[in-house]
């Protein structure tokens, strides 16, 4: 067995953008900018120019496991080849990471990780955490001072932040001084059932020191895809795509694995019960979860609700005014009853006067 340049030179496919951009042609238009950067840069060394400020930093949208990483890498490959940056290695981390606990921690963090990847990629996922609350700001703060220094800007080392992009946009609409840095989007999709099906093929064939086939090839792939389309299911959570692919292959490798070896069978196929266990393994971890949403009102209802809101409001005020008059009525009553009462008492002392006058001049005749 020969030796080839790779083995001598581990850098040699590196110096090739060629496999590079091949594998980034399954992530779409990403690869059509590298490759007409590849076309600039070409021009631009012919007339001599310099290729300082080529490259933008980078923001990537898109839900886990749609790649984001993956084409970090292959992007800072592309690069390198190219000669845009120093080296081809990408420093990965999250934006949790970097946002410290107490004052000066943020700083230091941003810092080392920015020194890390001089020369190289910084791949930061998850960034929308970035900028939430005062160490978050300190975050920003150290990063875009960073981005101002000789051996960060002008694309020497390229920055990538990643997230949802929901998230991502929200995020830099607060901070402009990032927006206006990181101008290059690249949004990612979510992929297919039928991409994720492609993808587990195409890691069981990739084994070594030989491939996995499946045993009907075409009812393997339909079944995958069935399985990834139930795995879909809005009501389904914790789907990431090229994760939950590669993940599936995993375990079908096991599952045939664990079959053969009890049956002592040479074949190296992967047969649809091998797939079918392992699609309900998924399934049965990730159970559809229903919302109970509110029933809409209709708008007959809705207008019968508003009569009787405006009903019961009248009625309460008509209630509210019978009160206050009966009220009125009781306070009027106790008036007058306490006028006859006093009608009636001046009469009985009038009456009492009027006896004890009597009685006197009866006395005063008899004494005469």
């Amino acid at each position: 067995m020969g030796f080839t340049v790779s083995d001598v030179d581990p850098d040699f496919d590196d110096l090739d953008p060629i496999k590079a951009l091949k594998e980034l042609k399954q992530y779409g238009r990403v690869a059509e900018e590298m490759e007409e950067l590849g076309v600039m840069v070409e021009q631009i060394r012919r007339e001599g120019g310099s290729l300082k400020g080529l490259v933008n930093h980078y923001v990537f949208t898109g839900a886990p496991g749609t790649g984001k990483t993956s084409v970090a890498r292959l992007i800072a490959r592309v690069l390198f080849s190219y000669g845009v940056i120093a080296t081809k290695d990408t420093v990965e981390t999250l934006a949790p990471n970097l946002i410290g606990g107490y004052v000066g921690h943020t700083r230091k963090a941003v810092q080392e990780k920015m020194e890390e990847a001089r020369g190289g990629v910084l791949f930061i996922d998850e960034a929308y955490e970035l900028g939430k609350g005062s160490f978050g700001d300190e975050a920003v703060g150290q990063l875009l001072n960073n981005l101002t220094l000789p051996e960060f800007m002008d694309g020497n080392t390229v920055v990538i932040l990643a997230g949802y992009e929901k998230d991502m946009h929200k995020m830099l609409e607060k901070n402009a001084g990032l927006k206006s840095r990181f101008t290059s989007y690249v949004k990612f999709k979510d992929m297919s059932p039928e991409k994720c099906a492609s993808i587990v093929s195409g890691v069981l064939k990739g084994q070594i020191p030989r491939s996995i086939e499946f045993e009907r090839s075409d009812e393997a792939i339909e079944s995958l895809t069935r399985g990834f389309a139930d795995l879909q299911h809005p009501d389904r959570t914790g789907w990431a795509n090229g994760r939950d692919a590669h993940e599936m292959a995993k375990k079908i490798l096991r599952q045939r694995a664990l079959r053969a070896g009890r049956n002592i069978e040479p074949l190296q196929l992967v047969t649809a019960d091998d797939i079918g266990r392992v699609i309900s393994e998924f399934l049965d971890n990730r159970p559809i979860v229903e919302t109970s949403e509110p029933e809409e009102e209709s708008p007959l209802m809705a207008t019968a609700d508003l009569f009787a809101s405006a009903f019961g409001f009248k009625q309460s005020q008509n209630q509210h005014q019978e009160q206050k008059k009966e009220e009125e009525n009781r306070v009027e009553e106790i008036e007058d009853n306490e006028e006859e009462e006093t009608f009636e008492f001046e009469a009985l002392l009038e009456e009492e006067r009027e006896e004890l006058e009597r009685r006197l001049r009866e006395d005063k005749e008899m004494d005469d």
